[in-house]
Formats: C-alpha cells, structure tokens, sequence
C-alpha cells in the first residue's frame, strides 16, 4: 500500500496544497508552522472512520477537504475527507479507508495540543461613557505620578 498524492484545501494553516509522493521516500522538512503535522495528520485521517477534532478547517474557508490516492494491491483507491469544524470543541466525522487502516504506518513526533478554554480570560465589558470616566479619574488618584522625560534611576 502506498499513498500516492494529496491534495489539502482549507485545513489548519494550509489554504491549498498538492503533493505527489515519491514511491520511494519523502521527507516532510521547514519550520515551524507551515503544516508538516497538519499534512501528516491529513495521511493518517484518509485511514480513520469516526469522529475527529484533531483536523480543523483553516479559519478562512467555509470546509477543508483532504483528497488523497492510495495504490492498495495495484489499484489506485481514492479517499476523500471533509473538514467542516473550525471549534476546538466540535468534531468532524471522518469517512476515510478504516478497513485499511492496519496497513497504516506513520511516523512522527508525538505533540498534540489539546484545546483547552480559558474562563479566566473573558471579553471587556460594554461601559458606558460616565463609567469609564469615572474609572479612569479613580485609576489617576491613586496611581503615582511621574515625570517621563525625567531619566528613571537603575536600581
């Protein structure tokens, strides 16, 4: 089994994408960000048939998709997969090749993150311009106030 060529639209930080492996190897390198894991990620989802948050669309497209040609005993087998959810917290149902999956090998580092809220961390409430006013009349009061175009000592 091998996979032959994909093609990426919409996921995670890649808009558009084609490759066409080599059948001998492939090596996935650059920096940090590009989509090395995303593009791993898109392999190893053409082989998997249950729910995911793990692939993202790309925050820019309405779907992602990712299409990919696996040669399985001699026949070219396609395996599309959709990618309809941008929330960390929803998951996209994956269609791909599970009665293959076993043939899978995949090779890479160990680094997924786990989407995790942050409640602390809330949107600025909405004030009206007397309560604002007030605020930052209280917030002069107490604040120390110092010269700018003094130099500040080093301690």
């Amino acid at each position: 089994m091998k996979v032959k060529s994909i093609e990426i639209r919409g996921i995670g930080g890649i808009e558009s994408l084609d490759i066409d492996f080599n059948e001998s190897m492939n090596f996935i390198c650059g920096p940090n960000g590009i989509g090395k894991t995303t593009l791993l990620e898109c392999v190893a989802h053409s082989f998997s048939y249950y729910g995911s948050n793990i692939l993202k669309r790309n925050v820019s497209s309405e779907s992602g998709s990712a299409k990919s040609i696996v040669e399985i005993d001699g026949v070219d087998t396609p395996s599309n997969i959709s990618i309809e959810n941008f929330d960390p917290n929803k998951a996209s149902q994956i269609r791909g090749l599970l009665n293959h999956s076993p043939k899978l090998l995949s090779l890479k580092v160990t680094r997924t993150f786990g989407y995790q809220s942050l409640d602390a961390v809330r949107k600025d409430a909405n004030k009206n311009r007397d309560t604002s006013y007030q605020e930052a009349r209280i917030q002069l009061r107490s604040a120390t106030l110092v010269n700018i175009k003094q130099p500040m000592p080093f301690l």
